[in-house]
């Protein structure tokens, strides 16, 4: 939501570019947001105001531990957070892995 800034709107068009190229990209905490915005999903503050900071549970979904079977890497059970903010998930993207406070901490596209 600081779209505000001009340096900031530069980095959301340019996760198009990435995504009309369908190179892998990979957006974590701040780049996910990004991303979702760019797919034009809603991202916004906690209703209670919560914030995440600090270690936090990351549970996958279904989708998401089939993805980590396939590459074989597991995921963490707890990651760092430093945001006061969530994301919906995209129409086009899958859901990979929620949190308790923050539902969509993950997403797939394409």
């Amino acid at each position: 939501n600081d779209d505000h800034h001009e340096f900031i709107r530069a980095e959301i068009d340019w996760i198009g570019v990435a995504l009309r190229e369908r190179k892998p990209l990979l957006g974590l905490c701040l780049g996910a947001q990004m991303m979702a915005r760019h797919l034009g999903a809603r991202v916004y503050p906690h209703a209670d105001g919560k914030a995440e900071i600090g270690y936090y549970p990351l549970l996958p979904t279904e989708e998401g531990a089939r993805l980590a079977g396939e590459i074989g890497s597991p995921w963490p059970s707890h990651v760092y957070h430093w945001h006061r903010e969530g994301f919906d998930c995209p129409p086009c993207s899958k859901t990979l892995a929620t949190g308790d406070d923050f539902p969509t901490q993950a997403i797939r596209v394409g």
